[in-house]
């Protein structure tokens, strides 16, 4: 599985947070073609930790 998404993020250019929140349904296979429209970044919280954040793209959609 891992393997798969190393070369998922080395052959097509996309960031490694763009590559984790991909879903099945962004993933064209008949027209070979990824959207990607979100990612996963990690966020400083005000105690000093960090925690995991899902932005989507606001044009999602269209």
């Amino acid at each position: 599985m891992y393997r798969t998404l190393i070369y998922t993020i080395a052959f097509t250019g996309m960031r490694p947070g763009e590559a984790v929140a991909l879903k099945y349904e962004d993933v064209d296979l008949e027209k070979k073609v990824i959207h990607i429209n979100k990612t996963v970044y990690a966020k400083k919280s005000i105690r000093g930790d960090f925690e995991l954040t899902l932005w989507q793209h606001p044009l999602h959609g269209y």
